[in-house]
């Protein structure tokens, strides 16, 4: 959520703060849900019966807090300036690497994690 407050403070003076209020908004709550998702998960120590039901949780929640990145990114990406959106991509660019060390041990999750940072942006880029 660091790396989130550094960009709104890089675009605050190029892009709308209604925007990028709203965008810090949901990477927050997104955030915060899985916090408490992972605090829930250690209190109520779940059987192995009951881990598939968590992990559609858990995967749900990746794919929610990836996307308020990966489409947040493009929308508070500034429209007319190319080095604000390539520096935009490069933070995505860096959360898909670090995705990759942290989901490696689930295929899906890892998927999630990437092509929701990486698609909206790297189509965004292709029909420019």
């Amino acid at each position: 959520m660091g790396m989130a407050a550094l960009i709104t403070f890089l675009l605050w003076n190029v892009q709308s703060r209604l925007i990028l209020g709203a965008w810090m908004i949901s990477i927050l709550v997104t955030g915060a849900v899985r916090i408490q998702f992972f605090r829930e998960y250690r209190k109520r120590r779940p059987n192995p019966a009951q881990i598939p039901g968590w992990e559609f949780w858990y995967r749900l929640s990746i794919l929610a807090y990836f996307l308020a990145w990966g489409l947040g990114g493009l929308w508070v990406m500034p429209a007319d300036s190319m080095i604000y959106q390539l520096a935009m991509l490069y933070f995505l660019m860096g959360l898909a690497g670090a995705a990759i060390s942290v989901f490696s041990a689930d295929r899906v999750s890892l998927m999630f994690a990437i092509c929701s940072l990486l698609l909206p942006s790297l189509v965004w880029f292709a029909i420019l």
